[in-house]
């Protein structure tokens, strides 16, 4: 952990100072950094695996080489912002486009959360994929320590003495797929079911039914279309 603490605090100071700046937008389309946010896209990708898919000993080596890349790509990404703004989809396509967003996905947390603006106006002007802003809210909303809205965030527990994936706490779930449909989503119990999970949406609670009571014998009903005062 300590050879890679270095490489990834500094890549976080540029991603901050970067972010901040205005861009000097190029005239040319996505700056010319195309086939370079590509070619980081796969970067991104290369050693991504679940812990229960390798042996422990290739996915920590897999992991820290992942980390070190990580750490680059967002030192560049940064510079890239710096220059054209964020990477639009209308711009630089979208291989290119979730690039970027893979990148920041996978940055500490005050990086995404300095993105954040950014990312979420481009998702209104359609600049980038609803889908993938969902996925990158509730990642900074879970860093935070804030329930997700999509139901997206998964995290590794410890329950009798193995390590199992359970979703991260959603707020109003009773309303979650309705926000996924929303966001160009599935319902939630396909999503999870991906990772060998199942899941039942909880059930919506009931008002209890009003009584009135009986007028007084004398006393007149008020009428349907009255107003309680």
């Amino acid at each position: 952990m300590k050879s890679i603490a270095l490489p990834i605090f500094i890549a976080s100071l540029t991603c901050l100072q970067a972010v901040a700046q205005t861009p000097a937008k190029s005239k040319e389309p996505c700056g010319g950094f195309r086939a370079e946010l590509e070619k980081m896209r796969e970067l991104d990708q290369a050693n991504r695996v679940m812990p229960d898919e390798v042996p422990k000993e290739e996915f920590e080596r897999r992991w820290k080489t992942q980390k070190e890349q990580d750490a680059l790509n967002q030192s560049r990404l940064a510079e890239i912002v710096a220059v054209i703004g964020w990477p639009k989809i209308s711009d630089c396509g979208q291989k290119a486009s979730s690039a970027a967003f893979l990148i920041v996905q996978h940055s500490p947390p005050d990086v995404m959360t300095r993105y954040h603006p950014m990312l979420e106006g481009a998702m209104r002007d359609g600049d980038i994929r609803k889908q993938d802003f969902a996925l990158f809210d509730d990642r900074v909303r879970m860093n935070a320590g804030r329930p997700q809205l999509y139901g997206s965030q998964l995290r590794f527990v410890d329950k009798e003495g193995k390590r199992v994936l359970e979703l991260w706490r959603i707020d109003d779930e009773v309303n979650v797929d309705a926000r996924r449909a929303a966001m160009g989503l599935g319902p939630l119990a396909a999503y999870v079911a991906r990772f060998g999970l199942t899941y039942a949406a909880p059930e919506v609670k009931q008002a209890p039914a009003k009584t009135t009571a009986a007028p007084a014998a004398g006393a007149s009903a008020a009428l349907p279309d009255a107003k309680e005062k």
